[in-house]
């Protein structure tokens, strides 16, 4: 059987549209922009913490997102070892929200993957930080040292918190200044 090119396109030609499809085509369109712009009818995903369960709202598009790097500044690492022991909180955390929530992790990606270095006095501030992000709900992640190099073994040297929205962050860390 061959195919009649002429035939199919007289057939599409000679169709005939009537008000009621002109009227059915537009409401399929509008009813299919507001499912896409409700993400499929519902405005309000939940959407629940990586450690702590809580509901998250993380819908609205516009919302920064960071994740801020917190170094004890009472232990004298290296440029080099901060470098190292930042990318293990990085990647620790990374990890987390990929399993934890990864709509927020899609979030800080879509803006940017800011990260922020900041600095604290010692263990005991940045267990006490660790807690409070958490407790906001935050994805928050220390590190301890292996103890290979100048860090002795099991010393807590870098906490990542985030990613989460700018002001959630700032909320626990605002304080803190600039590594």
């Amino acid at each position: 059987m061959s195919l009649d090119y002429a035939s199919i396109l007289s057939a599409i030609v000679d169709y005939h549209f009537t008000f009621y499809h002109l009227l059915s085509s537009i409401l399929i369109g509008f009813l299919y922009g507001y499912l896409f712009a409700t993400n499929f009818g519902s405005s309000r995903t939940p959407v629940h913490s990586a450690l702590t369960g809580d509901v998250l709202d993380i819908n609205d598009l516009h919302a920064e997102y960071k994740m801020v790097l917190i170094i004890r500044s009472d232990l004298d690492m290296s440029k080099g070892k901060i470098a190292a022991q930042c990318s293990h909180a990085t990647l620790a955390n990374y990890k987390a929200m990929l399993k934890g929530n990864p709509r927020g992790l899609d979030q800080w990606e879509r803006t940017g993957q800011a990260k922020i270095t900041l600095k604290c006095e010692d263990e005991l501030q940045l267990l006490d930080l660790q807690q409070k992000a958490r407790k906001a709900g935050l994805c928050a992640r220390s590190i301890q040292d292996a103890g290979r190099t100048q860090i002795a073994a099991g010393s807590t040297t870098v906490l990542a918190i985030g990613p989460g929205s700018v002001e959630l962050v700032n909320n626990v860390t605002g304080h803190l200044k600039l590594y």
